[in-house]
């Protein structure tokens, strides 16, 4: 049976990022004793005051004016190089705010990088533009061609403000896999790190990103591509997978790791490799890693039952941040019915003790583990349903009894009473735990259900706002290297038009539904709703009721 979502699901995102905060003084001197010394006749001198001026960040944006006139009137080539400098210096710890910055500066950056005799200049200004992120989307085309300097620093720089620039330069991707060639360790660096921040357009380097990883010596680039492949990376490189098995018997954890969650993302039995290193994932100290591996292991659904009881382990421990045990959770819904092992360990992380997002995903799993793998869970869930606090984790304890069945059992077990109960809860909060409970009765109990069911199915079937809820994903983008850290996140997978669902649920009820006229004309209008599925499906329910169109 499926089930219903109203909102566009839950998405939990982890990014550890720093931020750098300026200060009223540099070395000792103010912001206006830097910006006097810009003029200074002695070039080192100005050299110093664009370098203090850029490391000054936000605080220095009244400088920018001067730095432009610096780039278009300045003489000697270390002074041009390092006022490009501070104005990409001065565009990151603006961020989102640079657009006047980019007014300013960013046409005259762009002609340095095509036109500067200097190599430093050229680089300074390749960085530059980077610096302003997507704001510098109108830079791609110098960029590329910046790609073919016969300076590697150039080269360099160019490719790591591509991939600053994100997916407004995917048009990069055919050059920078060829930068994966570049006799220059810092090229091919930059060109894989650029390669994972390209979007969709950056999908198409990953069998590239796989041979460099297969054939490159230096560490630092092959976590840099291993990285990449974890934000792009699926299932259309399973051709490649068997490349990336030595790397999990790798001496370096940041390479062994990162590997893992490849083959994970890519998924298929040659994922079933990275169950290992997962699972010593979960033992490591630091949640992000953990994170991550769980995070992994979810996307590996039965691949996972190895680490089954890591899980479940990882799901009780308190001292676990909240993501972690959520994602271990998760896995645990993945894995269905073959985790039923982990009962005990979800029935705890339903106690109403335990953070909501456990809770969450606990009941989740139960649901996904499906009766009678979770029927030791039975008294937990009713007591939830009855008692939780939060609507969701009770919508989704409804869920995991949507398999009890016959109506001998369903009544022994008590759930007859307590999904009645929820008939006469009011509210737009708990409107999906209406719903779900008389699909239930409905489905169970078929005309025998309480006579609220239909009236709770009618309003159900003008429910506009609903959707079908399949289950929920978990996704790894980047691993923790030098190169990045990494984000995992959990996102709710939804369908089409739910309304379908009711009238199912409608037929169910039998004579109890097709005595009432106005479920016969609830289902006629339904019948020649715009939605295909909710038509098929009230034209159905009207011949089972015998019900004319």
């Amino acid at each position: 049976m499926n089930h219903l979502f109203i909102t566009t699901g839950c998405l939990v995102l982890l990014n550890i990022s720093a931020v750098y905060a300026g200060t009223s003084l540099f070395l000792g001197k103010s912001l206006e004793a830097w910006r006097k010394e810009l003029t200074h006749r002695d070039a080192s001198v100005r050299r110093s005051a664009a370098f203090a001026l850029g490391r000054m960040g936000e605080e220095a944006r009244s400088a920018v004016a001067q730095l432009v006139r610096l780039l278009q009137e300045e003489p000697d080539a270390g002074v041009r190089d390092m006022a490009a400098s501070a104005l990409g210096n001065i565009a990151r710890a603006l961020k989102d705010d640079n657009a006047a910055v980019w007014a300013k500066s960013g046409g005259l950056l762009v002609q340095l990088l095509t036109d500067d005799p200097s190599e430093r200049v050229r680089r300074s200004a390749a960085y530059a533009l980077g610096a302003f992120g997507p704001q510098a989307s109108g830079a791609v085309g110098p960029l590329l061609k910046a790609l073919s300097d016969d300076k590697a620093s150039v080269r360099q720089n160019a490719a790591w403000a591509l991939g600053q620039i994100g997916e407004a330069a995917g048009m990069a991707v055919p050059k920078l896999c060829a930068c994966l060639r570049d006799p220059d360790t810092l090229v091919r660096r930059d060109a894989a790190g650029a390669l994972g921040s390209l979007g969709q357009a950056g999908a198409k380097a990953g069998h590239p990103l796989i041979d460099l990883v297969k054939s490159e010596s230096d560490a630092v680039v092959k976590r840099t591509a291993l990285e990449s492949l974890v934000h792009i990376a699926g299932p259309e490189l399973a051709d490649s997978a068997q490349n990336l098995g030595p790397l999990l018997e790798d001496k370096d954890p940041e390479i062994r790791l990162p590997a893992a969650l490849v083959l994970a993302r890519i998924g298929g039995e040659e994922a079933a490799s990275a169950v290992p290193v997962l699972r010593s994932a979960l033992k490591n100290t630091q949640p992000h890693i953990q994170e991550l591996a769980t995070a992994a292991l979810a996307t590996l659904g039965p691949l996972a039952r190895p680490a089954l009881h890591d899980l479940a382990d990882t799901l009780t421990e308190a001292k676990n941040s909240v993501p972690v045990r959520r994602n271990a959770a998760l896995a645990l819904a993945h894995i269905g019915p073959a985790a039923k092992p982990a009962v005990p360990a979800l029935v705890k992380a339903l106690q109403r003790s335990q953070p909501l997002e456990v809770r969450q995903f606990a009941a989740e799993a139960l649901a996904q583990m499906k009766y009678p793998a979770n029927e030791k869970s039975i008294p937990a869930l009713l007591d939830a349903i009855d008692k939780d606090r939060d609507p969701l984790v009770r919508q989704k304890c409804v869920w995991a009894l949507f398999a009890l069945d016959p109506a001998a059992k369903f009544r022994e077990l008590g759930a007859d009473k307590v999904l009645e109960k929820l008939l006469d809860e009011k509210g737009e909060r708990t409107a999906l735990l209406r719903y779900d409970a008389a699909r239930k009765l409905a489905n169970v109990l078929r005309d025998e259900a309480p006579d609220k069911t239909a009236d709770v199915l009618l309003e159900m079937l003008t429910n506009k706002q609903l959707k079908v809820y399949n289950h929920t994903d978990a996704r790894v983008e980047g691993a923790d290297t030098e190169a990045a850290t990494g984000r995992a996140n959990v996102q709710a997978n939804l369908g089409g038009d739910a309304r379908y669902m009711a009238a199912q649920a409608l037929a169910w009820l039998g004579d109890k539904a097709a005595r009432r006229a106005d479920v016969g004309q609830a289902l006629r209008k339904a019948a020649r709703d715009k939605d295909a599925k909710l038509r098929q499906a009230a034209q159905e329910a009207l011949k089972k009721l015998n019900l004319k169109e």
